[in-house]
Order: C-alpha cells, then structure tokens, then sequence
C-alpha cells in the first residue's frame, strides 16, 4: 500500500492518467501497463476496481484507498455518521481495530484527540491516507488489547472475517469478545459492533448494556453492544432505523 501512497505523490498525472483506463478492455490495461512499466499500474488498477465494489458504501471514492476486507466490513455513510452521533459529546475517543477509517472519519469530528489502532500495517497505511485531511487523529499498529491511551470513550470494530471465513462466535473475532470485555475496566463508555447474524442470548455479557439493532433502509445492519454512558438506561434492546433515525425503546427483553 505504501508503493501505491508514494507514486500517487510523486506521480499525480500519471495516476490519474492510469484512472482513466477502462478496465473492461484489455487492450487499454496492456496499453497502460507497457507505458508505465516502472509503476505499480497492477496495483492501480486493483484499486479501481475495489471503488467500484466499494460505491455503494462510499462517498468521493476518486479520493480513497480500500482493502478489500476493508470494503466488506466498513460501514456504510449512513451507520458511520450514525455512530458519530452517539460519540458527539466525547472530546477524545479510540477507534480500535478502525480498518480503511470509515468510521473515523466521521467519529473524528469535532474532537480534540482521537486514536486510530488496527493491527494490519497495509490496512493502517490506508487509514492514514482516507483521513490525511485529520489533524486530531494519532495512528497506531499494534492489538487492541495492548491500546492503553487516555480516551474518554471507545468504539470497537472487532475483526470478523479470519482468512476471508466469516466468523460466527464472537469469541472468534479478533480480539475475541471476552477480551474486549476486559477493557470495560479501563474504558466503560464503550460500543461494539457486532454481526447482526450473532446469537446474542448466547452471550455472557457485563451487566448495564444495551443492544441496538441498526437497519438501513429496513435491512437489519448490525448489533451494536453499548456500554455505560453509551449504553440507554433501563433498556435491554432498541431498535434504529436509519436513515429515518427513528428509535424504538423498550423491546421486550428476552
């Protein structure tokens, strides 16, 4: 990722010389790729063609870089801009394992200091890039658990595809979700996301959290676990619905 950063840098006419290709003639990419032989073109156009997976999730696309589990576990603009309103009134906030950074552009907002951790270099590389604009976000490679900064509060995005198979058992994400569980001692103002085909009621969970299930446009997108402040006191589950932004208390707890 970071061959593809520099010659974009170094090279903004090429590139977008080489975005011009059309990548359903192969006499182009030959053409392209015989004329700047010296240049990671390949690579190029693998990107162009995760935007065009990633269009319906992503906005100014011309802009940024994907990966492609990046793309599959992102959250659309729509949920994205939905989690930032949770974290509004936070100044400083984590986003753990934060992939390409679709989250963090939003959460990023209006804060004094944010902390972007993911364990994947590449992947950070391309967060870095998305959000170059940011001048409040400090990035960091390593575990989630090993994330031990001040943050007033944190949204995790645990990884659920482990070489490319999607994981069920939320005990087999990474970080798997007891030891999230234990960095609710050191930030209780959390929110989790997790699948939306999990057996919640399986789950041995904290006390004092609530479950949203999020929809976007009556599609069931994702369950977020929230804690503490983030958490709806006195309720068990809720539902959203995006982008209405409705909110429906008191479902009945199981």
């Amino acid at each position: 990722m970071k061959k593809i950063i520099n010659f974009i840098e170094k090279n903004p006419e090429i590139y977008n010389e080489i975005l011009k290709t059309d990548l359903n003639s192969i006499n182009e990419i030959q053409k392209i790729s015989s004329k700047y032989s010296e240049f990671p073109v390949k690579e190029i156009l693998t990107q162009m063609r995760l935007r065009k997976k990633a269009s319906k999730k992503f906005s100014h696309l011309e802009n940024l870089l994907f990966t492609e589990k990046g793309i599959q576990q992102s959250s659309s603009k729509c949920l994205s801009e939905y989690h930032a309103v949770k974290f509004s009134k936070y100044k400083s906030l984590a986003d753990i394992c934060c992939g390409i950074g679709a989250d963090l552009r939003n959460l990023s907002n209006n804060k004094q200091k944010v902390y972007a951790v993911d364990f994947d270099k590449s992947t950070l590389e391309c967060t870095k890039w998305n959000n170059k604009d940011k001048t409040n976000i400090t990035y960091i490679l390593g575990k989630a658990q090993d994330f031990n900064e001040n943050a007033e509060a944190v949204f995790i995005d645990p990884d659920r595809r482990i070489n490319s198979k999607r994981m069920i058992d939320p005990e087999d994400y990474s970080p798997p979700i007891s030891d999230i569980f234990q960095m609710l001692y050191k930030y209780p103002n959390m929110a989790i996301k997790l699948s939306p085909i999990i057996d919640y009621k399986t789950m041995k969970i904290p006390k004092n959290h609530t479950f949203e299930f999020v929809s976007e446009n009556g599609e069931l997108k994702e369950i977020l676990l929230c804690f503490g402040e983030l958490a709806t006191e006195g309720i068990f589950k809720k539902a959203i619905l995006l982008p209405e932004n409705l909110e429906i208390n008191n479902l009945e707890k199981d």
